[in-house]
């Protein structure tokens, strides 16, 4: 992913998050992660793993279209055919639900 993609995606975290009334701190622990490695997301230096995004979109009740994108309402977000295998379906699911609505 381009890095001015990370940053835009970081920034659409950060927003979330804060909008949810989360620090990242508090993210990183409902997430099991670290606060450096939320911060590292935010600002765009590190790609969340996909099924983090699954949870920190659930965590901050946007979807994960809007995260990804920036646009919230029906499309089809691609993902590769090995990063979408690793999924555990339950968040195939969520992800197939999230992007329909």
């Amino acid at each position: 992913m381009a890095d001015a993609t990370l940053k835009q995606i970081g920034e659409r975290l950060r927003n979330a998050a804060s909008e949810a009334g989360y620090t990242s701190e508090s993210i990183a622990e409902q997430l099991g992660n670290t606060g450096g490695a939320v911060r590292g997301w935010w600002v765009g230096r590190n790609q969340i793993p996909l099924d983090l995004l699954v949870n920190y979109a659930r965590l901050v009740g946007r979807s994960l279209s809007y995260l990804i994108t920036g646009t919230e309402g029906e499309g089809e977000l691609t993902l590769p055919a090995d990063q979408w295998a690793k999924l555990e379906p339950e968040d195939q699911q969520a992800i197939r639900v999230q992007v329909r609505t």
